[in-house]
């Protein structure tokens, strides 16, 4: 499965935004 998320964020806030995007997507769901 492939998401594309599309985001309009604050460059002041880009690097907090992706590290917590990235948490939020690698979490959502359990694979095992």
């Amino acid at each position: 499965v492939h998401d594309e998320l599309v985001l309009e964020v604050d460059p002041l806030f880009l690097n907090d935004a992706a590290v917590m995007l990235q948490k939020c997507m690698e979490t959502a769901a359990s694979l095992s």
